[in-house]
């Protein structure tokens, strides 16, 4: 778990399953801008999502960048 997780069932938060083909990734948002993540097997992509977190980066519409690795902090903004 990564960033305040046990907030995702709180209103205004959505959940977000994003594909991953060797175990679970789920991001938490509120407002399109990410607050917590939870990564189960591959953890490939955690460091960019805690400085994603804390930058308060807005991800809606840019789910399948959050753990692309070639995607730079610009693409967030």
């Amino acid at each position: 778990m990564i960033g305040p997780w046990e907030i995702r069932r709180e209103a205004g938060r959505t959940v977000h399953r994003v594909e991953c083909d060797s175990g679970f990734r789920a991001i938490t948002t509120r407002d399109g801008i990410i607050e917590s993540a939870l990564l189960i097997t591959d953890r490939s992509g955690d460091r960019r999502v805690r400085k994603l977190i804390a930058q308060k980066a807005k991800v809606e519409g840019k789910l399948d960048l959050v753990f692309n690795p070639e995607a730079k902090p610009e693409d967030f903004q």
